[in-house]
């Protein structure tokens, strides 16, 4: 009789073998004086494991340990995907029918009004004593992964990939325009997208933090770290042999600082950031780490954003009391009365050195002043964000709220149970089961009487009840975030298979890698910050993402 158990011992070891005792060997040698059935299966499982020991097609490359301006190349064998100006892609495909004219689906603006809009003077803060600073943050991260191109807003602008496009361009002429093409650095806090010189100043502020951090990284690595990696960035083959010339220098010494930066970036991300939305701030570890290594991951497939996660990063009604009230007085001068949504396209004027931040003052060598930015910063870590749910958007919002719908309607996205569905949750039946709120219930009945079902995914998202914990999310909102967080990290290959110390080199790796990577930042790029933030503050930055009342409790 053919003995599977020795079958299964030699093809597929249960543990690793030890080598030494050559039971491989002698199980070869048993099989091949087996009848020809039993050896044929044998070396059919055998040649099957044998095979499977390697990846097809492989998806670690040499040779392509940089990232692309445009996004491409992220993946060698759909180079295209994630690419610049290419299509988003759709999670959902909807199923429900409807009438895209106006009896099935409610008035764009009567929807805003009376479910969306925040009353006046009715500002509810964070249950949790999250901050605005966090939100800043979070636009930075949306920025990153969408601009609509306004002419056809299927298509992305910028990469499918937090790559901090925003700072280093989503092509080569933009990211041309930041670089000086000397020792790797970057011009005086200058950044090529134009959509920050629309922004609240706080998320302005932390794009120069990381801006100067590049900097800062760079010149980290033409000192400290090329002395301690045998002189990688200047010469060819070690001291003493050829120099690099300038220009290669320069790229390796660009290129390999993009790359520390990002993955600085991506550890605020997975530390402070997701700790904080999932409620336990104070947690140093990563408690969700999307790049926990898997069995049988595979990064090579690359990354596309989906329409609907455009809508579902959309978080206006966070916007803190004081963020709404600047915003109210800056319609006029920084916004267009059609325009008014901070993430709106366009320009307005820059001088020679860069693209103005509202609210920070560019000096005469190129940088903002570091009081500006200090001061912007500690102005989101003190005031509290808004509460998620419905009535919370602020009215400044409104042109762009109602665009957004209307937008989501001609392109057929999905329904709210629909795109609960996808995610494994549990699909609302009746309007209470939304939102509890009387209220509010009666209001969808009014507006979607033809049932719960028929609730558009926007809206829906924004109207539904929020958890207590944490930033405080509604319920979908919050669990389909978590599903997008592991694919924009996982379908990376540079923040997976590529994120290793010979690519960032020793220094990089330790240096973004860890706990109280926001302290770090700051420490290194804004070397005044106790003479402003006052003596004690430091400690602030350990947790970022709360109003100070809230630290200090957490630390």
């Amino acid at each position: 009789m053919f003995d599977t158990t020795r079958l299964e011992t030699v093809s597929t070891p249960p543990s690793p073998p030890i080598t030494r005792d050559l039971k491989f060997e002698k199980g070869l040698e048993f099989y091949s004086c087996q009848p020809e059935p039993e050896r044929n299966k044998f070396v059919k499982s055998l040649v099957q494991r044998f095979w499977s020991d390697l990846e097809h097609p492989p998806r670690v490359w040499t040779g392509a340990a940089f990232r692309l301006a445009d996004g491409s190349k992220n993946s060698h064998i759909y180079p295209d995907v994630g690419k610049s100006k290419t299509p988003f892609s759709r999670t959902v495909s909807s199923k429900t029918p409807r009438k895209i004219a106006t009896s099935d689906l409610p008035d764009p603006a009567a929807l805003f009004e009376r479910l969306m809009m925040r009353p006046k003077d009715n500002f509810e803060p964070s249950l949790s004593g999250v901050n605005s600073l966090l939100f800043y943050f979070a636009i930075l991260i949306t920025h990153d992964l969408f601009n609509s191109d306004p002419q056809n807003p299927s298509i992305n602008l910028t990469t499918h990939y937090v790559d901090q496009s925003w700072l280093y361009g989503a092509n080569e002429e933009d990211q041309c325009k930041v670089r000086v093409k000397t020792d790797g650095l970057l011009k005086p806090d200058y950044f090529p997208d134009n959509r920050f010189s629309r922004q609240l100043p706080g998320v302005g502020a932390l794009l120069v933090l990381f801006s100067r951090n590049h900097n800062f990284i760079a010149k980290q690595l033409l000192t400290e770290a090329n002395a301690k990696e045998n002189y990688r960035f200047t010469h060819e083959d070690g001291k003493g042999s050829k120099l690099h010339t300038d220009e290669h220098k320069d790229e390796l010494l660009f290129q390999t600082a993009r790359l520390i930066n990002n993955a600085c970036y991506v550890n605020l991300i997975l530390h402070a950031y997701l700790n904080t939305i999932l409620g336990f701030p104070k947690n140093p570890d990563v408690l969700l780490n999307p790049l926990i290594e898997l069995p049988r991951s595979n990064s090579s497939c690359g990354n596309i954003c989906s329409m609907e996660f455009n809508y579902v990063y959309r978080w206006h009604s966070a916007l803190g009391e004081k963020d709404a009230q600047w915003l109210e007085d800056h319609i006029s001068q920084y916004l267009s009365p059609k325009a008014t949504d901070l993430q709106a396209n366009g320009n307005i004027q820059n001088i020679a050195d860069g693209p103005n931040i509202p609210g920070l003052t560019r000096q005469h060598n190129g940088y903002f002043k570091d009081e500006d930015i200090i001061t912007w910063i500690l102005h989101g870590m003190k005031n509290v964000s808004g509460r998620f749910g419905a009535n919370k958007i602020p009215a400044a919002f409104k042109d762009v709220e109602i665009s957004g719908i209307k937008q989501g309607r001609k392109y057929g996205l999905c329904t709210l149970n629909e795109f609960r569905r996808h995610f494994g949750l549990k699909e609302h039946t009746e309007y209470k089961d939304l939102n509890p709120d009387p209220n509010v219930a009666a209001a969808l009945k009014d507006l979607y009487p033809l049932g719960v079902d028929t609730v558009e995914l926007y809206p829906g998202l924004v109207i539904e009840e929020a958890k207590s914990k944490g930033v405080g999310f509604p319920y979908t909102t919050s669990r389909a975030i978590l599903s997008d967080a592991a694919n924009l990290t996982r379908n990376d290959r540079f923040l997976t298979d590529e994120l290793t110390p010979h690519n960032l080199t020793n220094w990089g790796w330790g240096y973004a890698n860890g706990n109280d990577m926001f302290a770090r930042l700051v420490e290194n790029n804004l070397p005044t910050w106790n003479k402003v933030a006052g003596n004690g503050s430091e400690l602030w930055l350990k947790v970022p993402f709360l109003v100070p009342e809230t630290k200090s409790r957490s630390l």
